[in-house]
């Protein structure tokens, strides 16, 4: 894995990062977890949750119930590493942006602009056992607008009505995103993403049947490798996600 020569600034903004973040544990998106710098509840009753969880590393999640369809204040493009501080800055008007959050969102649009090529669709998007259970409880064309705006990313999938597990490696990324909605039963979000050595877990949770749960995270001084997951044996869920490099 390769890192870049950190410059006097990046240093600095790593170092007021990790004093700040303090020894930010990773954890599931409870009340307890360090990791969350703010929670917002949305018009139709999702949440939204931003994380800071060292390293120059931000994330932002939004869950909720499929039942209660997408908020109206924000479109779910904006859920995304990318647009952290546009978002952050939307939801809290009167609340001055971390820092983190504004060198997380300028980098990564930085990196956005000089991108020429649409994302190329990694791996099968369909499962591979075929016929695929029943998704008439939720149609994938419900599902899609929850995936809007990641095919323009390096790579991305779009995966729906399985059944089983599934994961996604890729090294060296910038930023790295997963969605999931379930529609039988009980599911688990997992991603993970290592700097150095270690791997650490930075979002692990079960998303209940007719829910939701998606974002990611992005680094806005080093690349990381990523590790996501969605882990639903015997369950019907719709997945998608994206890298960025």
């Amino acid at each position: 894995m390769s890192f870049p020569p950190i410059s006097d600034r990046q240093f600095a903004l790593l170092a007021a990062l990790s004093l700040a973040a303090g020894a930010a544990a990773c954890a599931a998106p409870t009340d307890d977890d360090p990791s969350i710098v703010a929670r917002y509840a949305t018009s139709v009753g999702s949440e939204l949750t931003f994380h800071d969880y060292g390293d120059g590393v931000a994330g932002v999640w939004h869950h909720g119930r499929l039942a209660d369809g997408v908020p109206d204040e924000f479109p779910l493009t904006l859920v995304t590493p990318a647009s952290i501080d546009t978002l952050y800055r939307q939801v809290f008007p009167d609340q001055a942006v971390p820092e983190l959050f504004v060198a997380t969102g300028t980098a990564a649009r930085a990196r956005d602009a000089t991108r020429t090529e649409p994302g190329a669709l990694l791996g099968n998007p369909r499962s591979s056992s075929d016929p695929a259970p029943d998704d008439s409880e939720f149609p994938r064309g419900d599902f899609l607008p929850l995936c809007d705006g990641l095919d323009s990313a390096d790579e991305y999938w779009i995966m729906t009505r399985r059944t089983g597990d599934s994961t996604k490696v890729r090294a060296d990324v910038d930023r790295a995103h997963l969605t999931a909605a379930t529609y039988r039963h009980t599911i688990r979000i997992i991603l993970r993403y290592r700097i150095w050595s270690d791997w650490a877990t930075q979002y692990d949770r079960l998303v209940p049947e007719g829910e939701y749960d998606g974002g990611g995270v992005s680094s806005a001084i080093f690349d990381f490798d990523a590790d996501v997951r969605v882990e639903g044996p015997n369950d019907g869920w719709h997945s998608c996600g994206a890298f960025v490099y």
